[in-house]
């Protein structure tokens, strides 16, 4: 499976929390919220109004401009068009009043608007725009994050509109197609007129679309049903001249301005997604300001086109919401979660609560987000993906001073070096469950159609002639694997300090992170220095490794410690090309682990080079002479030594385990990179047996 990729400018300032500022995962890129934010102490100089001169300058326009000059850097560092933008989400610092519900508009974000059209020019990408109490800036009035996908051959985002139906009022898409995916905007109930000026003005004025508006007059009106109800049939036939349908929808973003408008609104949401399983993921989001006077909800959406329908599929398993949605939904690569709290059936989580008489011991941040994330890890499970797989989230807060304590949590999750992509935001009052102070809404990258099943990538010797081919044999029977190589300087083996000197664990790490460019899976050290050298020296590289570049490592060496435990074998019979005293050497460093030795035969060469020239008949006569003084398993140790055919034949003559390097660091390899290689094992040696 080919991993994410985060992405960072040169020279953007890393600040203290963990995220990414975007990642790159196969076609995706995922933009995490940017502010006008220096990124080390606050709102940039750049984006503020003098105080000494208020009202010469828009700070709205600073902000924008700011905000837009760092999205740049970012599109350019991902070697992103513009033009390839497929989403944008843009959080308003909007002034409600506490009690607000609809109508009162307090933000003017025409400036922004204007930078935003500077910054893409012609093309207009679907966009969604949402007030909410706060940003994580001090100061900041804006905050956007993107969505963008790479397309082959130069293919741009096709804008969509439907014919008939009232145009957004600022001049943004109302939808584009792009390959198989369809991105809708936020759409609300306007007709981007209202009722100003009309014959027959009944009072208060909205931006309401005659088909959407509710007199009041009776029992039982409930005017965000009609609201709802007009916007799905707009985004309905918004599909429709796209060539697809709602039945494909993905993922729906919906903001309710009050809570309170919840049943109303999910009534009309079941009648047109009478199944929550062929409904598409959800976040539901309560408390926000809606842009258009009189609208109490806003709805956008990710759809497939037909073509590509049998890639979507709910997850069924790990968590099933009260709403009418699904935990997840699986489309093409990505995994869309529906909005997660730390609820139980109880409400707000037992877990996810400090004791009653111990208030103070522990942050409801940290404790909620836990609980958050191990519910998604179920999600995850019965979706067949890791958590660690996440590429995008949004975080709703009810106050952000919970936001230190969730990110501790988040980090604990998180430990790699590729972080997702994150906004963060708080809401203008409570969650849907009392007590809930976070909502988490997750994509995970899960490319398991049309990607190779694994990437692995391998640290290999310089003069090692044997490893490459043979590994590269043996992974050809596997559909979908690929092997990376990397090549470290490696002439000889002897003991001494200008030997060891070859294996240098920052030389490892730099070639590891020419590696993790091409998105590896895992990265292994081709190479059985550490069986001389001490498994410390493994396992300091293997940390290096994962801390530099976040993907998983491995090396030779401990991958004969995984195989000998598999095995249960305790006495080896050891064949190399060496000499005598790195035989004794490797005899006793394994000692020190447990492992014994029955006996042990080498070749007498200390060139690299040279160990491939060892023939068959030179290595099966050793393997017989190790063999029969009574070992547990034969262990060939060097990855330049031709021994990985021979290995299934030797094991059905001696009725015990003929242990190939080159083999044995692609059994462990592969069972990192979670493929299934049992079918090797007639051809190549029973270890690929073992999972």
């Amino acid at each position: 499976m080919k991993r994410a990729k985060a992405i960072w400018p040169e020279g953007m300032p890393k600040p203290a929390i963990p995220y990414s500022p975007a990642v790159r995962a196969g076609d995706w890129l995922f933009v995490s919220g940017q502010s006008a934010s220096d990124l080390t102490t606050g709102l940039a100089p750049e984006a503020q109004v003098p105080d000494a001169f208020p009202h010469y300058q828009n700070a709205f326009r600073n902000q924008a401009a700011y905000l837009y000059g760092r999205t740049g850097q970012i599109a350019d560092a991902a070697e992103l068009p513009r033009g390839q933008v497929v989403r944008v989400n843009q959080w308003y610092r909007a002034e409600m009043d506490e009690r607000y519900e609809r109508g009162s508009l307090t933000v003017n974000n025409k400036r922004y608007v204007q930078e935003k059209k500077k910054f893409f020019g012609d093309y207009s990408p679907p966009s969604t725009g949402i007030g909410v109490r706060n940003l994580i800036v001090e100061g900041a009035k804006v905050e956007a994050d993107f969505t963008a996908r790479f397309a082959s051959e130069g293919e741009r985002p096709v804008p969509v509109s439907a014919p008939g139906l009232p145009k957004p009022a600022s001049g943004y898409a109302e939808g584009v197609r792009l390959g198989h995916w369809v991105f809708l905007s936020g759409d609300l109930a306007s007709d981007w007129k209202g009722n100003w000026g009309e014959n027959g003005y009944e009072g208060e004025l909205h931006s309401l679309a005659p088909e959407a508006r509710s007199s009041g007059l009776y029992w039982g009106d409930e005017p965000v049903a009609k609201q709802t109800d007009y916007i799905l049939g707009r985004l309905s036939k918004v599909a429709e001249a796209a060539g697809t349908r709602l039945g494909l929808a993905v993922k729906a973003y919906v903001y309710l301005a009050d809570p309170a408008d919840y049943v109303a609104f999910e009534d009309v949401w079941a009648a047109w997604f009478p199944d929550p399983f062929e409904a598409p993921a959800r976040i539901l989001v309560p408390n926000v300001e809606i842009g258009a006077k009189g609208c109490r909800v806003e709805i956008g959406m990710d759809l497939l086109m037909p073509e590509a329908s049998s890639s979507r599929s709910a997850v069924r398993g790990g968590w099933m919401p009260k709403s009418k949605e699904p935990p997840a939904m699986r489309a093409d690569d990505l995994v869309f979660f529906s909005g997660l709290m730390a609820t139980g059936p109880e409400g707000l989580a037992k877990d996810a609560q400090n004791a009653p008489g111990l208030p103070y011991f522990d942050c409801p941040g940290r404790k909620q987000m836990a609980f958050v994330l191990e519910k998604a890890g179920k999600i995850a499970d019965a979706a067949g993906v890791e958590i660690d797989q996440t590429v995008k989230a949004t975080l709703y807060f009810t106050d952000l001073r919970y936001l230190a304590g969730a990110m501790q949590a988040w980090e604990a999750a998180f430990s790699g070096l590729c972080k997702p992509a994150i906004t963060i935001v708080e809401i203008n009052r409570e969650l849907w469950v009392p007590g809930c102070v976070v909502m988490a809404d997750l994509v995970l990258y899960d490319p398991r159609k049309g990607e190779p099943m694994a990437r692995i990538g391998m640290l290999t010797p310089s003069s090692n002639t044997v490893l490459e081919p043979v590994t590269s044999k043996l992974t050809a029977e596997l559909e979908g694997v690929t092997v990376h190589y990397s090549r470290i300087r490696v002439t000889a083996i002897k003991l001494g300090d200008d030997s060891d000197r070859q294996f240098s664990v920052d030389a490892m790490v730099e070639a590891a992170k020419l590696l993790a460019d091409a998105l590896v899976d895992v990265i292994v050290w081709n190479g059985t220095a550490g069986s001389w050298l001490g498994r410390d020296y493994d396992i300091e590289l293997c940390r290096r490794i994962r801390e530099e570049t976040g993907i998983p490592a491995t090396t030779s060496t401990l991958a004969f410690e995984e195989a000998y435990s598999a095995l249960k074998a305790r006495r080896i019979g050891l064949v190399t090309p060496y000499t005598v005293d790195v035989n004794e050497r490797i005899v006793e460093r394994y000692s020190l682990s447990g492992i014994g030795c029955a006996a042990h035969r080498c070749s007498g060469l200390h060139v690299n080079e040279q160990f491939a020239n060892v023939g068959f008949e030179e290595i099966g006569s050793m393997i017989d002479q190790v063999a029969e003084a009574g070992a547990d398993a034969v262990a060939v140790v060097c990855t330049n030594m031709n021994a990985a055919s021979l290995a299934a034949a030797y094991e059905e003559k001696h009725g015990i385990p003929v242990l190939d390097s080159v083999s044995v660091t692609a059994w462990q390899a592969l069972r990192l990179a979670a493929v299934d290689a049992s079918s090797l094992a007639n051809r190549w040696g029973g270890i690929f047996q073992l999972k």
